[in-house]
C-alpha cells in the first residue's frame, strides 16, 4: 500500500492507524506525487491512497498518471476535498472516494476491499 499526503503528520497517523489493525500490511508513504510516482518507477503496489490537494502535481494527476501507466493497481481518494470533485471525475480516476477526516475503521475497510479486488483481478488475469 502507498499512501501519499503532503503532510508528513498526516501519513504517520495513517500509517499507524493502519498498522495497527493490520500489521502485516507493507506500508509506503510519499509526501508528494513526485515522490509516489518515483516509488512506483521501483515498487509494484497493490492500492495507492492519495490526498487530491497537494502542490505541484495534484492527486488527480497522479490518479490520471496510474490509470494510464498501472490501470492494474487499485486507486482510492482520500481528501478533505472530495466536494470538488465531480462524479464522473471520482468514478473514472478512482476505485474508492474517502473524506477526511472519517472515521478510523473506514480507511481499513476500503483498503481490505481494494485488497481483495485486487487479487480477485490477479486470479482472474491468470486463470486461476
Amino acid at each position: 500500500i502507498l499512501l501519499v499526503d503532503e503532510y508528513a503528520l498526516v501519513l504517520r497517523a495513517l500509517r499507524r492507524l493502519l498498522l495497527g489493525a493490520r500489521p502485516g500490511w507493507e506500508i509506503d508513504m510519499a509526501e508528494s506525487a513526485e515522490a509516489a510516482l518515483l516509488l512506483i518507477e521501483t515498487k509494484t503496489y497493490d492500492v495507492v491512497v492519495t490526498d487530491l490537494h497537494m502542490p505541484v502535481l495534484d492527486g488527480l494527476a497522479l490518479l490520471g498518471r496510474l490509470k494510464a501507466e498501472q490501470p492494474e493497481v487499485m486507486r482510492v481518494i482520500h481528501s478533505s476535498h472530495v466536494e470538488s470533485l465531480s462524479p464522473d471525475q471520482a468514478q473514472e480516476l478512482a476505485h474508492a472516494v474517502l473524506a477526511k477526516p472519517g472515521r478510523p475503521d473506514e480507511l481499513v475497510v476500503v483498503l481490505e476491499w481494494a485488497l481483495d479486488q485486487r487479487r480477485r483481478r490477479l486470479r482472474d488475469s491468470v486463470n486461476f
